[in-house]
Formats: structure tokens, sequence, C-alpha cells
């Protein structure tokens, strides 16, 4: 399991986590999915088929937007990837945020991934 070790807080306090640990989401890609997953829990599921569209944005990634957005990403939103997903809810967009560690890699394996994915 990949743990971080949280920074003590500023008041003096502590981390409000036993023993000062916090888990840190990694993003994994099978052969059908991409996969949020904390150590080894799979928390959230996206199958290559439901990917639209995969944006880089530069500079700051939060704007305005009205639909449906999940943020799955670590302490920093440095180096985050906009996944757009084809179904919809109550006719908004889904959109998905994620942030990677090697961003320009993973979106190279995401988007090959997606091209080989069979469709249904």
């Amino acid at each position: 399991m990949k743990l971080v070790r949280a920074r003590e807080s500023i008041r003096g306090g502590g981390s409000p986590w036993p023993s000062g640990w916090l888990f840190r989401l990694t993003f994994e890609l099978s052969d059908s999915e991409l996969q949020v997953r904390i150590g080894t829990w799979t928390i959230r599921r996206v199958p290559y088929r439901d990917i639209r569209e995969i944006e880089l944005p530069k500079g700051a990634w939060v704007r305005w937007h009205v639909g449906v957005i999940e943020r799955w990403v670590n302490f920093s939103a440095d180096r985050c990837i906009i996944i757009r997903r084809r179904s919809r809810f109550l006719g908004m967009e889904k959109m998905m945020v994620i942030n990677p560690p090697l961003r320009e890699d993973f979106v190279s394996r995401l988007r090959t991934k997606m091209i080989s994915s069979p469709t249904d």
C-alpha cells in the first residue's frame, strides 16, 4: 500500500489520522477500464468505451462547468487530466479530473488502450 506521511498541523494538533498517515490515490489502466485505487482497493472504474475526450489543461484546471465533475486528485492539482465521458447524468455532461504522476505518459497509454479496447 502506498502511503504518504502527513504533515503536522500548523496549530500543533497533529494529523487527524491515526499515526499521521494518509492514503494516496493511484490510477491504473487495465485491459478494459481506467481504475482509481486507494492501495489495493478499486474505488472507481471507467470503461474505455465511455471516454469521449481527454484534455490536458494548462494553468488553472478549475473552471466553470455545468454538469457532474468527479475529482480524484491527490494533494496537488498539478499535472491534471480532464476526462470527458460519453454517458450523461440528467442530460448534463459527466467529467472526471485525475492527476497521475507522469501525465503525458499516462495519457499516451490511455489513448492506446481506448483505441484497442473492444466497443459494444
